[in-house]
């Protein structure tokens, strides 16, 4: 995915890197983002993010919560192998 993140008090994982050229970056995630859903998968904490992108294949829908306006939206990542 090429997003690192780390537990959110109150559930999810907040980004704190995105790598450059990462299916992440290609999808619009940006550094404090918090991802709250992964595949329509509630995403509590690390555990269950790590979780979710391991078993992801090719593609995956995000939900998260913008970290400057704090507006939900989903988006889909393409990843590469």
């Amino acid at each position: 995915l090429g997003a690192a993140a780390v537990d959110q008090t109150g559930g999810g994982v907040r980004v704190v890197r995105v790598l450059p050229d990462s299916p992440a970056s290609r999808a619009g995630l940006r550094v404090d983002d918090v991802i709250v859903r992964i595949k329509g998968q509630p995403i509590r904490n690390s555990r269950d993010y790590s979780d979710a992108v391991d078993a992801s294949n090719r593609q995956m829908e995000i939900t998260i919560r913008d970290g400057r306006t704090g507006q939900v939206r989903t988006m889909m990542v393409q990843l590469r192998y």
